[in-house]
């Protein structure tokens, strides 16, 4: 019911809608405040239970009249505060006998413009199209939720997997642009109108399409790897200013969202060329790994469909082409690849970079276990001891080490052979890491050939901890596994007791004062074998 009307103005007939002259050629010279009024008679429609109308209104407040009866109005109170008006759909019910009643709609622009203000008019059963408009709607809902749920999904896995914030930078931006879109398919196909306030819905749909400006020069401009020619930053730098400005324009009165489109398609356009331009230049150096490279793809791929779609729709809206479903269709649908295909490309570089990430996390982790870590017994190291202490140092506790040494590991390497003491060291181990379940906070290791370290962050059971060593070896004895007898000679200090100088110095006299006790011990051990 595109077609067809009578259109008056000022009392005077403008002509009739027709494909070949659609509204917005009629009213052209139309301004802000000015009323076009359309009338037509209707005809009864045939197997139609309930009447009802379908339509939608752009940026004018309307009233709808049935043989002088109102039937609906909206938007009156928003313009007399010079408020904004945007898009809405309407479904509204009708009598049942419609033949040869006048329908008059009254249309009251809120500012000139060169679209129809009156479009997408059906005339049908109320729940036949409540059908058709939902089916037309599933498309771009589904893409839509699928695209919002995802980009908040990635996200979360961003902040998981990506430490490096260049990649968190890039990959956070991405999410964050599937999001926008997804926002942009919601609002820009009308599904506001199911639960909201069409302005903000309208509103909503022209941020996620402006802030998507930005966030892509933004994501390109951390892509790891890549040389960005000195045009690019000052380029980024006038988008984002130009998209702020934008915005801050619609919100303080001075030009609404639907005026600045062709504002929109130049920022976008010399983004687009400037992001191309860098790819290009970027893969022609050879800079770009292959994870690079597939995003960026994804990325002019993506910019390219929606471009091309948000041109075409712009095409039908000026009328160069024709406004039938079909093509209606292939818009929409254009407007769908993009997204999708930036969603997809997403999730395989995700999976490129998550399996990159996590080979470098196992490599980093068995070179962290290679430096700080004692490859025979896998106890720490004399490294990880002594950053240990030092931590410890700073915060001026009194911690407490225990000196220890395993008797006998000379002599039973000249008897029984190096795996044999292979085998003795790594049990003593397995004592000492049993034993320090007795302790909350501290740290054993071996510092080298049969000597080994405890580092308690405080001394108080450190008497207890060396019975419990002791006691951990009298078990291995009992045992009688191996030929060779279990000892180890134990000494402590605490670092009150050494507590003067620097700190590099109190750790060093702290040790040597456990180091002695410790070669005090031995000796009264040898001393009770040799009287034994």
């Amino acid at each position: 019911m595109d077609e067809g009307w009578e259109v008056y103005m000022d009392e005077t007939l403008l002509g009739v809608t027709a494909k070949e002259q659609p509204l917005r050629d009629l009213i052209k010279t139309a301004e802000a405040g000015d009323t076009v009024i359309l009338k037509r008679i209707l005809t009864q429609p045939e197997r139609v239970e309930f009447p009802a109308i379908q339509f939608c209104s752009r940026y004018c407040a309307y009233m709808i009249y049935l043989d002088g009866r109102m039937v609906c109005s909206g938007g009156f109170e928003r313009l007399s505060e010079g408020k904004y008006i945007g898009r809405e759909y309407h479904l509204v019910s009708l009598p049942s006998q419609l033949a040869g009643k006048e329908m008059e709609v009254r249309l009251t622009l809120s500012e000139a413009t060169d679209r129809n203000p009156f479009v997408a008019v059906c005339l049908g059963d109320y729940a036949d199209l409540e059908t058709y408009f939902t089916h037309r709607l599933t498309m771009p809902l589904t893409i839509g939720a699928f695209l919002i749920f995802f980009g908040m999904f990635f996200f979360m896995i961003t902040l998981l997997v990506f430490v490096d914030l260049r990649q968190f930078g890039v990959h956070g931006y991405a999410a964050l642009l599937c999001i926008l879109m997804g926002v942009m398919l919601h609002f820009y196909c009308g599904l506001d109108m199911l639960y909201m306030d069409p302005v903000h819905g309208t509103t909503g749909a022209y941020l996620a399409i402006w802030l998507q400006i930005p966030v892509v020069m933004q994501m390109v401009y951390r892509v790891p790897g890549m040389l960005h020619a000195s045009y690019y930053r000052a380029v980024e730098i006038l988008c984002i200013a130009v998209t702020a400005i934008v915005i801050m324009l619609h919100f303080v009165g001075g030009r609404f969202f639907n005026q600045t489109v062709p504002v929109f398609f130049l920022a976008a356009v010399v983004g687009y060329v400037t992001v191309l331009l860098d790819f290009a230049y970027n893969k022609k150096q050879g800079k770009l790994g292959g994870s690079a490279q597939i995003f960026l793809a994804a990325v002019v791929i993506c910019i390219t469909a929606q471009l091309f779609a948000g041109g075409y729709l712009r095409l039908i809206v000026r009328g160069f082409v024709d406004r039938s479903m079909n093509t209606r269709f292939l818009g929409s649908t254009l407007f769908c690849v993009g997204p999708l295909l930036f969603a997809y490309y997403m999730l395989v570089n995700y999976l490129f970079n998550a399996t990159d990430s996590y080979a470098k996390e196992r490599e980093y982790a068995s070179l962290t276990r290679l430096a700080y870590s004692d490859g025979l017994t896998n106890l720490p190291n004399r490294s990880k001891l002594d950053a240990y202490l030092d931590q410890l140092e700073d915060k001026k506790m009194d911690y407490c080490i225990i000196s220890m040494d395993v008797n006998g590991l000379k002599k039973v390497n000249d008897t029984y052979g190096h795996v044999a003491g292979d085998t003795l060291l790594q049990d003593f181990a397995g004592v000492l890491r049993a034993s320090m379940e007795m302790v909350d906070e501290g740290i054993c290791g071996r510092i080298g050939g049969d000597e080994f370290m405890i580092v308690l962050d405080r001394g108080g059971k450190a008497d207890k901890l060396i019975e419990k060593i002791q006691e951990g070896m009298e078990e291995l004895n009992a045992k009688g596994e191996h030929p060779w007898p279990y000892s180890v000679a134990a000494g402590f200090a605490l670092r009150s007791e050494c507590a003067k100088g620097p700190s590099e110095d109190i750790v060093h006299a702290t040790y040597l004062l456990a180091d002695q006790r410790m070669y005090e011990m031995k000796r009264k051990q040898h001393g009770r074998v040799e009287n034994g």
